[in-house]
């Protein structure tokens, strides 16, 4: 299996990004906060980057969201195509 980042907590993030992609083949976006109170992810960045080059790849668009507070953060999802393309092969 290919390494993912240099992480002494392999197992843990292994399992988030499972969860993840799970979620993001689900049809769904998910955004940093989501990531921490779903799965206890602190870097959702990190675990999109393993996806993106693990040996499924999965095309992993982000965009900005803004807030009701008036903050901004990264939301990702896959790109449409990808996921019409896994719900009717």
């Amino acid at each position: 299996m290919k390494k993912l980042n240099n992480n002494p907590n392999q197992r843990q993030s292994l399992s988030q990004t499972k969860k993840i992609k799970r979620h993001l083949l689900k049809g769904h976006s998910v955004t940093p906060i989501e990531a921490l109170n779903k799965w206890g992810c602190f870097r959702l960045g990190a675990r999109i980057y393993d996806l993106q080059r693990s040996p499924h790849y999965l095309n992993i668009e982000s965009r900005m969201k803004l807030l009701r507070s008036g903050k901004r953060v990264s939301e990702y999802r896959m790109k449409i195509e990808q996921y019409l393309d896994f719900i009717h092969p």
